[in-house]
């Protein structure tokens, strides 16, 4: 199910604007984000998270794979949303975030605010 505007490609023809994909998946709901993130995408990323939890889906895991660029206030919605999901008797998984993403999220996954599955060796 896509859920926000096909990714769009430079003239290179890599994606560059903001899209993710929705997968339902043994009890998780999977959201594949792609491109770049940027602050003008927030308010759409957290509609999209916080309106995916529910009594059957509890499990929200963003797969971050395929994310070339991540503003700094997506960190600041995905903590939000983890919380809110918290709440609900859920949990927010960020899955295979690139090195570079990683970095950033390490201080966060250290104090305990996010669980990371297929996390990437940092130097």
């Amino acid at each position: 199910m896509q859920l926000a505007q096909a990714p769009q490609g430079d003239a290179a023809g890599s994606v560059t604007a903001f899209s993710s994909e929705v997968r339902y998946l043994e009890g998780q709901t999977i959201v594949a984000l792609m491109g770049d993130l940027n602050a003008d995408d927030v308010g759409e990323l957290r509609r999209l998270i916080i309106g995916l939890v529910n009594d059957e889906q509890k499990t929200v895991v963003l797969d971050m794979s395929h994310l070339r660029d991540l503003h700094e206030t997506s960190v600041e919605v995905i903590i939000e949303a983890r919380r809110y999901i918290l709440t609900r008797g859920g949990d927010l998984v960020l899955r295979a975030p690139v090195p570079a993403y990683f970095r950033v999220l390490a201080g966060w996954m250290r104090e305990g605010t996010f669980a990371i599955e297929h996390a990437p060796p940092i130097d």
